[in-house]
C-alpha cells in the first residue's frame, strides 16, 4: 500500500455509516447487505444515509475509498517505513504483513478484493478503483524491490513489478482459500513463502 494523501475529516455521521457498512460487508459482501441493516446496525435513520449517500452504489464507491485510506495510513505508519536498507524494507514489508495476518484483531478478508470478486462485471467505476489500489500497492512494492536490486546486485534476474504483483496474487488468494478452509493461518505460511522466495532472488537471508 502507499501512504495516505491528507484528507478533510469526516463527519461523524457519515463515518459511523461507513463503519457500520464495512463491517457488514466484509462478513457478507455487497449485494446482501441492505441499506436497512446499514441503518440498523450504525443505529442512524435513512435520511441520514441519504444526506451523505445518493445510493448504496455510491455508498459503495465511498466505502471502498474509505477503506483503502485506512490501509494507506497503517502501511505508510509501519516501521518498515523507516528502514534505510530498500532489501530490508522488502523484508520488513512482508513481516509486518505475515504479523497482521495472525492478528486476530484484524479481519480476515480484503473489502477491495471482495468488492473485486462480486462487482466488477456490474459495476465499472468500482472496478476501476479496485484495479487501481492493486495498482498502486503494487507499484510502491516494486520501488522498494527495484531499489533493492540495485543495492544488492544478485545473479538472479527478475522484473520488480511482476514479484511485488506475485505479493497481491498471494494475498488475495489466501484470504480466499483462508475463508473456504476457515484456516486464518494460510495468508500468513503464503506471505512467509515469499519471503523465502525473495531470499533466494537476492542470495541472502532476511535479518530477525
Amino acid at each position: 500500500m502507499v501512504p495516505a494523501t491528507a484528507s478533510e475529516p469526516l463527519p461523524e455521521t457519515k463515518r459511523v455509516l461507513l463503519d457500520a457498512a464495512l463491517k457488514l460487508m466484509l462478513a457478507k459482501g455487497y449485494t446482501a447487505t441492505s441499506v436497512d441493516e446499514i441503518c440498523c446496525a450504525a443505529k442512524l435513520t435513512k435520511g441520514s444515509f441519504f444526506h451523505y449517500f445518493e445510493s448504496k452504489d455510491d455508498l459503495a464507491l465511498a466505502l471502498a475509498e474509505y477503506f483503502f485510506s485506512r490501509q494507506c495510513e497503517m502501511f505508510g505508519n509501519a516501521p518498515f517505513r523507516q528502514l534505510k536498507d530498500p532489501l530490508e524494507r522488502v523484508f520488513g514489508r512482508l513481516n509486518f504483513m505475515a504479523a497482521l495476518a495472525r492478528d486476530p484483531r484484524m479481519p480476515r478478508s480484503c473489502l477491495v478484493g471482495n468488492f473485486a470478486q462480486e462487482l466488477s462485471a456490474t459495476h465499472p467505476e468500482i472496478r476501476k478503483f479496485c484495479a487501481g489500489v492493486f495498482e498502486k500497492g503494487t507499484a510502491d512494492f516494486a520501488k522498494d524491490l527495484a531499489e533493492a536490486q540495485k543495492s544488492h546486485p544478485s545473479a538472479t534476474k527478475f522484473d520488480p513489478e511482476s514479484v511485488a504483483r506475485l505479493l497481491f496474487t498471494i494475498v488475495q488468494g489466501s484470504m480466499i482459500l483462508g475463508k473456504a478452509a476457515q484456516n486464518t493461518v494460510v495468508l500468513s505460511e503464503n506471505v512467509e513463502h515469499l519471503r523465502l522466495y525473495i531470499e533466494q532472488l537476492f542470495g541472502r537471508t532476511a535479518r530477525g
